[in-house]
């Protein structure tokens, strides 16, 4: 990632990593904890901009992310970039998440109920 004054950073978070998070000049690992959901998926929402802030007090603002790597044994099914956090309902249907064979809840088709706890870092 990129701050305002041209500085690059990298964020790595992690389940693998237990210790608490190392900060180098150029890199912060920080460990990511996963809460068991209902669903079976869990909703991972980092807040990019408060992390640059956390890990490097002092440093220019966040101004944008250059890459975004993800290892081939993350199962995902969606990965976006957002201003806020969005209720469910506020999505589109392409990003909600969808169970096939669930119940319908409201109308909607295999749509969950209420999003399935956060994951932490």
């Amino acid at each position: 990632m990129r701050d305002a004054a041209g500085g690059m950073r990298r964020l790595r978070a992690s389940t693998g990593q237990r210790a608490p998070p190392r900060v180098t000049p150029f890199l912060a690992a920080l460990p990511l904890r996963l809460e068991p959901a209902a669903s079976g998926w869990c909703r991972v929402r980092l807040d990019v901009a408060a992390l640059l802030a956390r890990s490097y007090p002092g440093s220019p603002q966040f101004a944008e992310v250059l890459r975004l790597r993800i290892h081939a044994a993350c199962r995902l099914r969606c990965v976006y970039f957002a201003d806020r956090a969005y209720e469910e309902s506020e999505l589109p249907p392409e990003f909600r998440l969808v169970v096939a064979g669930a119940k319908k809840v409201g109308g909607a088709g295999g749509v969950l109920p209420p999003a399935p706890p956060v994951a932490h870092v």
